[in-house]
């Protein structure tokens, strides 16, 4: 069965399954921004059919290494974990968690070949890697097939075991397309946002072009290099601040999928080398009062989700760089090495 709502179509097999349990009462829900608009919606549709109270997490959600602690949902009584729009990062193992944890994505219900028609003069050369996200996943051989009608010869990657599905990217792993770019000569990335194709423009060097289905919108190569160039001399700033800097702190996120405690500790002994001033913070949620808190500290580093340090950049009175950023900043990497960070 398929509950179609907004533009999203979620397949509702696996949660009849989990909720029509007698033992659960209440559930803690999570729902990426993008779905937030029809949270009304999809919390009446819950309670109404499974008879069950939802718990609303309100924090941002950035995917399924996004999940909150046990130890958290035990003292608000939820018996369930339902995260709807993210599938499963297959590493994390969530079957390990005592609660019941469940991953649902939300399929995408745009037609998408439209838009991919008319991204195909704006391609470089004949062979295109195809990359998408979560919601568009079940359009990609659709898509491969329209490419070899056009005389395209695709390619369609399979990055880590962090990433569910061939062909899949996330917004901190770009293995689905570091797999194949020395096949291919430019990249097709179907999704809304720059943050995933400046992410693939950094990790692989070729052009990227995005087909966009919900803005029915195409980004070609050349518009998308100077957003990568705008955003470098944003990142270059941060690291020349961080250069001068005396204190820096090293952020532990402390969400199962984002946590990188041992390459925190990792960092904090090259900034010791360094000889400069070091803590480390441990927080589950990374925001601007957090960051606030700290008034002697001139620098952050986030282990924690890489989109904190670029998306969020404009938020916070301080800079948060990612550990590559860092490494530039302490001359251990140059700066023609610069890519995004990833967690694989």
């Amino acid at each position: 069965m398929k509950k179609i709502i907004g533009s999203y179509s979620i397949d509702t097999k696996s949660i009849d399954s989990l909720l029509t349990q007698k033992n659960i009462n209440q559930v803690f829900l999570q729902l990426p921004e993008g779905l937030h608009q029809y949270v009304a919606n999809i919390i009446n549709w819950l309670e109404e059919t499974y008879q069950v109270t939802i718990l609303l997490d309100a924090n941002p959600n950035y995917g399924s290494c996004d999940l909150p602690s046990e130890d958290m949902l035990k003292k608000i009584n939820v018996q369930a974990v339902i995260q709807i729009g993210h599938l499963p990062i297959p590493s994390m193992q969530p079957e390990k968690r005592s609660l019941p944890t469940l991953f649902v994505n939300a399929q995408s219900t745009l037609p998408v070949l439209q838009i991919v028609e008319k991204s195909l003069p704006h391609l470089s050369g004949k062979k295109i890697g195809i990359v998408t996200t979560a919601q568009h996943l079940h359009h990609l051989h659709e898509i491969e097939k329209l490419l070899e009608k056009n005389e395209f010869d695709p390619f369609i990657g399979k990055g880590t075991t962090r990433l569910f599905s061939p062909g899949q990217v996330l917004g901190c792993n770009f293995t689905a397309a570091t797999t194949i770019s020395k096949n291919v000569n430019s990249f097709l990335f179907v999704g809304t946002g720059l943050f995933h194709a400046l992410g693939l423009l950094l990790a692989t060097t070729k052009p990227v072009i995005i087909a966009d289905p919900y803005g029915n919108q195409v980004i070609d190569a050349s518009t998308l290099q100077e957003k990568k160039q705008q955003l470098l001399r944003q990142r270059y700033g941060a690291i020349a601040f961080a250069k001068q800097a005396k204190r820096i702190a090293v952020i532990i996120g402390l969400k199962p999928g984002q946590l990188r405690s041992e390459y925190a500790l990792k960092l904090q002994q090259k900034i010791k080398n360094a000889g400069k001033q070091t803590i480390l913070l441990a927080a589950e949620t990374i925001s601007p009062s957090f960051i606030d808190r700290f008034p002697f500290i001139d620098v952050f580093v986030s282990t924690a989700c890489p989109r904190i340090a670029i998306d969020d950049y404009n938020s916070y009175r301080k800079p948060i760089l990612t550990p590559i950023e860092l490494e530039v900043a302490l001359q251990e990497k140059k700066w023609d090495e610069y890519v995004f960070d990833e967690i694989n």
